[in-house]
């Protein structure tokens, strides 16, 4: 792969990528993170995911071969420290988050909830700063 991108991408452009890769691009508006059928999780190192400070709950499919357990949710659990997570469903591939017709189709409900009470929990002090009106943003985050 890396001949291939070689072949397309100037050496200084690789090597411009790769020293930008490491720069922290954190974003302290970011108070909580819920995460459906993540990608990368074993391109990202543990160092990286140990330093995510904030809450970050995840739902996977159990029947997902696009974004697997082992290689794309389990770097995130065990690393950051303040993650949890479950399976949405043993037959939950990953198509069924987005696809119209979803191996289990209240499997969408049951995440939505997940995700509203995830946030509810985790924004309660934002959403106290603003009084509970919608599409407000905290000034000064």
């Amino acid at each position: 792969m890396l001949a291939a991108l070689r072949q397309k991408v100037s050496e200084d452009v690789i090597s411009a990528a790769v020293n930008a890769a490491g720069a922290d691009v954190s974003d302290s508006r970011v108070r909580a993170a819920f995460q459906v059928a993540p990608g990368i999780g074993s391109l990202l190192t543990p160092e990286s995911l140990r330093a995510v400070p904030i809450p970050v709950e995840i739902r996977w499919g159990g029947a997902d071969t696009i974004m697997t357990f082992e290689q794309n949710i389990r770097p995130y659990l065990e690393n950051i420290s303040s993650s949890s997570g479950r399976s949405a469903g043993p037959e939950v591939r990953h198509g069924d988050f987005l696809e119209p017709d979803p191996a289990d189709p209240a499997m969408r409900s049951r995440v939505g909830a997940d995700a509203a009470g995830f946030f509810r929990e985790h924004l309660t002090d934002w959403t106290a700063q603003c009084g509970g009106t919608n599409g407000c943003l905290p000034q000064g985050c």
